[in-house]
């Protein structure tokens, strides 16, 4: 039995009906969960109903295992030793599966054959390429003006590439179409500052503003070296008085077009210039270039004439409605195309199940049977899956999910953290709760204070849509370590006679060697991590060998090499 700290222990017995849990990595959250789940069962809980959702097949495979085992351990109750009998039933498994479970019960409602199967790759490319082509034929043929509008604008592959990505983002959504229309028509047709268009023109400018404040600090600072020329000084101050009036206008304070539109000053002539002078100029005006070309690419934005923004963007909302209308006829097809060959898609899981949920009797029926719902690594649900969650929650339910939004990488597959740190801030009420487990029990005091010194100064609201508090920084919670070992970071100069990939080898070979020889460790003792395994991990086996280091390489592992 582990020795549980007071943060688990609050997470473990907690009776609130929703928890969301902030689990850091190495805290030791999937050891909680099942306990949970456990002292849930303990206490009279049926096996039967809970369902828990993981990320893979592979972490609810190894989950069920482990359920199984820690009830096994309590096999004296009769009560955890008929549990332990169920647990490899127990709904534990994917939200794409648990979408296949329903679908398959409920056919008649999602409106599809009951003996469907997954398309995925190729095959799905190939269906929605030929519906693409249908729903171009179709609109051209009917000469729809909006459609001939975004059409015109691209060749035909670009026009496809756009729906491709704009049809994969919008079906991450609950109603994808809905929220299509009403972009399409939230188009502004004159300036309106606080439209969304125009904040995040605000947003562009305001990271532009800091890279001119970035430029001035600069060249303030060498005023301060022997060689300066002070006959520049002037304009300097002139050239700040330009820049900070640009930022009163993006704050949104009274400053006139003319005051914004007027030119830089003129740097005076310098004269008699030893070497090192003609040096600080030649760096100075370097500068003062970059200023100017970024600060007038600010006006083209600023000063933009209210007729042409006007004409720009009806322009604009007649070709957004042309792409409105593409996909829609793109989607009909596609669906024909599916349906012609018995499929489903990834998509069609989470939105048919979805359309099941709003059937008052299904969803009440669903919700009966799952009366304790829990969620793995819910920083990574897209917005159509943390609906579906929301949908399986019902009053009487209790819902748990933990994650970490540091660890949030699935972006690609639209996985949007925002959700889960929007449950973190509003759970504070008598039946909600949020907690914390900062403690990592994984890696050593050094490693964890690097990755801190680093999140401190990356991890901001306004680049990674959180800040990296006291509160959120991990904690050693390892009682086994003794010496200190720092943490390095070496940057690599490639040059020109070697790959990327060699001058790694050169190093990582040389270190090895180094480790070995002064007997710190064993060949054995060492692992090697990468960031691209499947592309690079071979390469870098081979070179390791050619170096003479004894390397161990599995390709159906996914993190990296294994020194031997």
């Amino acid at each position: 039995m582990p020795q549980w700290t007071e943060d688990q222990k609050k997470v473990i017995g907690s009776e609130k009906k929703r928890i969301i849990c902030s689990a850091a990595a190495g805290s030791g959250k999937t050891a909680v969960m099942i306990e949970r789940i456990v002292r849930l069962i303990r206490e009279g809980a049926d096996p039967f109903s809970f369902l828990v959702i993981t990320f893979t097949n592979a972490a609810a495979a190894e989950m069920k295992e482990k359920i199984r085992r820690r009830l096994m351990e309590e096999r004296k109750d009769r009560v955890l030793a008929e549990a332990a009998e169920k647990a490899g039933a127990m709904e534990i498994c994917t939200i794409h599966a648990f979408c296949q479970h329903l679908i398959r019960q409920e056919f008649q409602a999602a409106g599809t054959d009951p003996l469907f199967r997954i398309c995925t790759g190729a095959e799905r490319e190939q269906l929605f390429r030929a519906a693409f082509q249908k729903a171009c034929g179709e609109l051209r043929s009917q000469e729809d003006e909006a459609f001939l509008s975004f059409t015109e604008k691209y060749e035909p592959e670009a026009a496809r590439n756009i729906v491709t990505q704009v049809y994969q983002f919008i079906m991450s959504l609950p109603d994808p179409f809905a929220w299509l229309r009403e972009k399409t028509e939230n188009i502004p047709l004159n300036y309106e500052r606080d439209h969304p268009w125009f904040q995040t023109v605000a947003d562009l400018l305001g990271e532009k503003l800091l890279s001119l404040r970035v430029i001035l600090r600069q060249q303030a600072e060498m005023f301060e070296a022997y060689e300066r020329q002070e006959a520049y000084r002037e304009s300097w101050m002139a050239d700040q008085k330009k820049v900070e009036a640009m930022g009163h206008w993006i704050a949104g304070e009274d400053v006139t077009r003319e005051e914004l539109a007027e030119g830089f000053v003129r740097l005076p002539a310098l004269k008699k210039l030893n070497d090192l002078e003609i040096d600080w100029k030649d760096r100075y005006q370097k500068l003062r270039k970059q200023l100017k070309e970024e600060y007038d690419d600010m006006l083209r934005f600023v000063l933009m004439d209210q007729n042409q923004l006007s004409t720009e963007f009806s322009e604009i909302r007649r070709s957004l409605r042309g792409l409105e209308k593409l996909l829609e006829t793109t989607h009909r097809h596609f669906e024909r195309q599916k349906a012609g060959k018995v499929v489903l898609d990834f998509s069609d899981l989470e939105h048919k199940a979805l359309e099941i949920l709003r059937d008052q009797a299904v969803r009440s029926s669903v919700q009966e049977r799952y009366r304790r719902i829990f969620v793995d690594e819910c920083q990574d649900v897209s917005a159509v899956q943390d609906a579906l969650i929301e949908s399986l929650a019902g009053k009487e339910n209790t819902l748990f999910m933990v994650g970490d939004v540091k660890q949030s990488i699935y972006r690609f597959r639209l996985a949007n953290p925002g959700y889960f740190l929007r449950r973190t801030e509003e759970a504070d009420s008598e039946e909600n709760a949020c907690y914390r487990l900062r403690e990592n029990f994984r890696s050593r005091p050094e490693i964890l204070e690097t990755v801190n010194t680093v999140f401190r100064d990356t991890m901001k609201r306004e680049t990674a849509e959180v800040d990296y508090t006291p509160a959120d920084e991990l904690r050693p919670g390892r009682s086994d370590i003794e010496g200190n070992e720092p943490a390095e970071i070496d940057l690599l100069e490639i040059g020109e006679d070697r790959t990327r990939l060699e001058a790694v080898a050169d190093h990582v070979a040389e270190r090895i060697a180094e480790m070995v020889r002064e007997k710190k460790y064993d060949y054995r003792d060492m692992m090697i991590l990468m960031p691209e395994v499947s592309a690079d991990g071979a390469k870098l086996t081979a070179l390791l060998r050619e170096r003479n280091i004894p390397v161990f390489f599995d390709e159906s592992l996914t993190n990296g090499c294994r020194v031997r």
